[in-house]
């Protein structure tokens, strides 16, 4: 529905593919391999009929012409920034003969995959590119392709609906709180006092920022046996580092026009292990986790000091990880919410416009690449690196979004976004650059360059 109002477009996932040796990315060997994925991957082959109406319907598409889905580009990877911001600004014709997907091919051999949200959560990306991955490996296996057209098979299936294979029924404590957050006066409400940057537009926007970045191989991991030690997640510790650089401008360089006491985080939460779907299925088994954090103040600003090094707590951030690791077992009641609007969902998303933001942040970890793939032959094989995730949800998302995705070589993508609007750009780029800064001296202990 919010693909259908212009509210969100896709979601993209891209990586670069590298040659064990002279094997090239080419028009044939590319289509050969996909191939082979659109045949194993059902949602890799269906439309929706219906879409904006009360009742949608997936239906099975005949054949899929990779022509029109595969664009061949003529620059590298270093203008995907840009480009991603092109797919965003496309969303993808409804109810037509053309898959939900579509393929941007650098030159370098970096593949971004754009997909409608509807066919598939952040893991389907990476389930993708491991299932393009996996048939790049076994090209000499798959029967020659003599035609841009793919046929489907009738017989090909896709993963049940999430609504069908787990338990979405909303607890009493949950409907309870829920009803009192829309009775409730504004004021008694904890979202009244929490910072969500910018109020939504009154009118949609596909305009979406994006900046990436990542962290090396080697820093991931002593990263991660940081995270390890202190009983922590990647995730919690992104969590609680956000809060600490948020709190920290907020209340030294872009002070909120009210009064604000918390910041709204919501965290993406995979279903795959409740509902058993293989992680290298596309599929669309996903919830999420709202949390309100408490806005940080710093004292020691004025002495001098490094408010947010000395500010940051390991014991924060392993207590967030439990919390996480709690809520997830009821966040599919956030499923179950759903069928309390009754099938008003257009309602539902335009009642958002111009009202104030859900949730000032969203962290999205989409966790390592899995690396299992099918042995390549002796100096043709191919594997996979700089994998970076991002969506849009532009219009009514959280004000910033970090998406997290990792590459079998052990480094880890970042992808800051916010919708055009969400929040001041200002706020936005030195929030992007005062926490790459701060994973960078917490990692070597060094001093900040800002002051921080």
């Amino acid at each position: 529905m919010r693909h259908h109002l212009g509210m969100d477009s896709c979601v993209i996932v891209s990586a670069r593919y590298v040659p064990k040796g002279d094997a090239p990315l080419d028009r044939h060997t590319l289509f050969t391999a996909l191939s082979y994925v659109i045949l194993k991957e059902r949602p890799l082959s269906m439309q929706i009929r219906g879409d904006g109406s009360r009742d949608p319907i997936f239906v099975r598409l005949d054949t899929v012409d990779l022509s029109q889905v595969v664009e061949f580009r003529d620059d590298d990877s270093s203008v995907i920034e840009s480009v991603m911001t092109l797919h965003w600004l496309r969303p993808f014709d409804v109810g037509t003969s053309s898959p939900l997907w579509r393929l941007s091919v650098f030159q370098d051999n970096t593949v971004l995959f754009a997909y409608h949200h509807a066919i598939g959560d952040g893991q389907s990306g990476l389930a993708f590119h491991r299932s393009l991955l996996s048939a790049l490996n076994r090209l000499a296996e798959l029967p020659p392709v003599t035609s841009d057209v793919v046929s489907i098979p009738s017989s090909l299936a896709p993963q049940p609906a999430l609504e069908n294979v787990v338990k979405t029924s909303v607890s009493f404590l949950t409907w309870c709180r829920e009803v009192y957050g829309i009775l409730a006066p504004a004021k008694l409400t904890p979202q009244f006092t929490a910072w969500t940057a910018n109020t939504v537009s009154s009118t949609t926007t596909l305009q979406n920022n994006v900046r990436r970045w990542e962290i090396p191989p080697e820093d991931a991991k002593a990263l991660l046996q940081l995270c390890r030690e202190n009983k922590s997640t990647l995730t919690s510790f992104f969590h609680t580092l956000a809060t600490l650089v948020a709190s920290y401008l907020l209340a030294t360089k872009y002070p909120p026009a009210y009064k604000c006491k918390t910041i709204p985080f919501s965290v993406p939460v995979s279903l795959r292990r409740v509902t058993n779907a293989p992680r290298d299925a596309i599929c669309d088994h996903v919830s999420s986790v709202k949390t309100y954090e408490k806005i940080l103040t710093f004292p020691s600003i004025e002495k001098g000091k490094q408010p947010l090094v000395e500010s940051f707590s390991w014991e924060t951030s392993a207590k967030y990880a439990a919390k996480l690791r709690k809520a997830a077992a009821s966040s599919p009641e956030l499923i179950g919410l759903f069928k309390f609007i009754f099938g008003r969902y257009k309602e539902f998303y335009q009642g958002k416009l111009g009202k104030k933001r859900d949730n000032g942040i969203e962290i999205s970890n989409l966790g390592v690449f899995p690396a299992e793939q099918a042995e390549p032959a002796a100096g043709t094989g191919w594997t996979v690196e700089q994998v970076f995730f991002s969506q849009c949800d532009a219009t009514a998302g959280a004000a910033l979004k970090i998406n997290v995705a990792g590459s079998p070589s052990g480094a880890v993508g970042i992808a800051f976004t916010w919708g055009d609007g969400a929040v001041d750009t200002a706020f936005a780029e030195a929030f992007v650059e005062e926490f790459k800064e701060a994973v960078e001296v917490i990692l070597h202990k060094g001093k900040p360059k800002n002051g921080l």
